[in-house]
């Protein structure tokens, strides 16, 4: 059943007392029995999340592990194979890979927005409440051993499983932030730091992607047992809610707006563009173009200096996405050192360099994540120090 259904295929109560008073000497007709119905703005939020999920599952993958690195999806990985015959190969449905999961994960946003709106302002939200009585009707469900053909337990069941769905966007919302803006120390913050940082967030973004698989089956399973599967197929126009889902859609389509031109901003960054008789490299997962490794950089590694460099520059072996590379600097302490003038590309399409004010004597640690124009991600970092 879906939150904001509300045709019923239960009969009224007083309308099944007043039949029986009236007896036999009345002719009665009996009423068709009608189908469940959702609601028109819970149908529209409902398959548009569907989708955007699906589309951005798809796009991810080859995004998630088609990293060179990757032990099941890089070349040597050990589902390579399979992974790279299933993952999209460059791009999907004619977009580049990368440049449409991003837009996905707005659209999201946009999308939980309505939803959001349209529950709270039709107060529809109260049929989201778990209480300690849904928690009762379902482990006697359990205990009974008929949860299946029990629906006050199913519905209860029905209810933890929409809260595991709003659990998990928003963790995949805010997992895709932190890699994203990789400079902004979202991937490292609070306890994260010590359970792995990028890595641990890279991998609870996928584990929660690839658990939506499962969980649609389940939810599936609860819908129709319950009687309701096919109730998210019919829309309903419920008049008295209509306000509700168009301030909804209203604040969606400008908060989706706000988000794309925010993020196409060009902030600080220039943009890298390959030469038009140069073909960039596939997105397929198998690394047979020119070696994706750190090449140079200035200060070199672990370099003992006298004095503050100006830049830090970094050359790779393959032109840079200038969106999607991040270059930071923290001294032994952790403590983030101020960068301006980042540029990705420019002049030189396989560097990234970014302007050094003066800093004191000590222990400095570079850290870097790029991009290639074919997907490649190669993270790392490296020391240096100033002397006295």
């Amino acid at each position: 059943m879906s939150i904001g259904d509300e045709q019923q295929d239960v009969p009224n109560s007083s309308e099944g007392q007043l039949a029986a008073e009236s007896g036999p000497a009345k002719e009665r007709t009996a009423k068709p029995k009608q189908s469940a119905k959702a609601h028109l703005f819970v149908t529209i939020t409902h398959w548009a999340m569907v989708i955007l999920l699906l589309l951005a599952l798809l796009s991810g993958m080859r995004i998630g592990w088609g990293y060179t690195e990757s032990p099941l999806g890089g070349e040597q990985g050990l589902w390579a194979s399979f992974l790279n015959s299933i993952a999209p190969k460059g791009d999907l449905f004619g977009f580049n890979l990368i440049d449409l999961h991003v837009p996905l994960a707005l659209f999201m946003i946009a999308v939980s927005a309505v939803y959001a709106i349209y529950m709270f302002r039709s107060r529809a939200s109260k049929r989201l409440r778990v209480t300690g009585k849904d928690m009762e009707k379902l482990q006697k469900g359990l205990r009974a051993g008929n949860f299946w053909r029990n629906k006050a337990a199913l519905w209860s069941a029905n209810l933890i499983v929409y809260w595991v769905a709003f659990v998990f966007v928003i963790v995949l919302v805010g997992t895709g932030l932190a890699m994203y803006f990789l400079n902004s120390g979202l991937a490292d913050f609070g306890p994260m730091e010590y359970v792995g940082g990028y890595s641990t967030v890279r991998l609870l973004h996928g584990l929660i992607a690839y658990l939506l698989i499962p969980y649609t089956i389940l939810h599936s399973l609860l819908q129709w047992f319950f009687g309701r599967f096919w109730s998210i197929f019919k829309a309903q126009l419920y008049r008295p809610h209509m306000r509700a889902g168009a301030i909804g859609l209203v604040f969606g389509v400008i908060w989706f707006g706000w988000l794309y031109a925010w993020n196409e901003k060009p902030l600080s960054m220039t943009v890298a563009r390959l030469p038009a008789t140069v073909s960039p490299p596939v997105l397929d997962g198998i690394e047979n173009e020119a070696a994706w490794e750190y090449v140079k950089s200035v200060p070199a590694q672990r370099a003992v200096l006298l004095r503050t460099p100006a830049k830090i520059q970094l050359w790779f072996n393959e032109p840079l996405e200038s969106k999607y590379s991040s270059l930071s600097v923290t001294d032994e302490a952790g403590k983030s050192i101020a960068l301006s003038g980042l540029e990705v590309g420019g002049d030189e399409p396989k560097r990234i360099t970014a302007n050094l004010s003066a800093l004191p004597a000590g222990r400095y640690i570079v850290k870097y994540r790029v991009l290639s124009v074919d997907g490649h991600i190669v993270q790392d970092q490296f020391t240096f120090t100033i002397k006295q």
